[in-house]
């Protein structure tokens, strides 16, 4: 073989090109479907997410609405007991304004039966006076008089002191109402204004 052909064969030798390895047709499809799950699961984590974010929205929204809902009860609880308080005030004061008026009442019914007066106007004295009692005890109103019971700061009010004749009678006892007091249900409205033992 000549210098010529031997160059010939050497330029054919390096022209020809490499045949490319073929790309296995399962490793393609191994491919794109490993990158399709992928996809998926991108897909299923950003629904997980959203439908995380969305409970946690509606954690949220359902707590304000139970503080508002809680809020709202407080709000009429305390508008009730505003209520009440109000009406026991008002109450309270337009019974103290009619006890002088009561006692000033019972005083002359007293006074009278000591009196020759006619017995019709001392009953339609004591009838008026019935009906008084009547309405204080409908709102719960009871009197404070009795006499030689124990002296109460509570209920009482010392005005005087005096040895009673009596000496059986024990110290700091009652032994002269000089105003009766009034208590309504557990609330004293007036004390009675008292004479105790020394």
């Amino acid at each position: 073989m000549n210098t010529e052909s031997k160059e010939h064969h050497q330029e054919q030798t390096i022209a020809t090109p490499q045949p490319e390895p073929v790309a296995d047709a399962h490793t393609t499809q191994g491919n794109e479907v490993a990158t399709e799950l992928q996809a998926d699961q991108q897909e299923v984590l950003s629904e997980a997410d959203q439908i995380a974010a969305l409970e946690l929205q509606l954690a949220e929204a359902r707590e304000q609405m139970l503080r508002k809902v809680a809020d709202v009860e407080n709000y009429k609880k305390r508008l009730e007991r505003e209520r009440l308080q109000t009406y026991e005030f008002a109450k309270t004061d337009a019974i103290q304004k009619f006890l002088p008026v009561y006692d000033d009442l019972m005083r002359s019914i007293q006074a009278a039966s000591t009196l020759n007066i006619e017995a019709t106007f001392l009953n339609g004295l004591q009838m008026v006076s019935d009906k008084f009692t009547e309405v204080l005890n409908s709102y719960g109103v009871e009197r404070i008089d009795e006499n030689m019971v124990p002296f109460n700061y509570e209920i009482h009010e010392a005005l005087l002191r005096q040895k009673h004749d009596d000496p059986t009678v024990q110290p700091n006892t009652v032994i002269m109402v000089l105003e009766p007091g009034y208590k309504m249900g557990e609330k004293v409205i007036r004390h009675a204004k008292v004479m105790v033992s020394e």
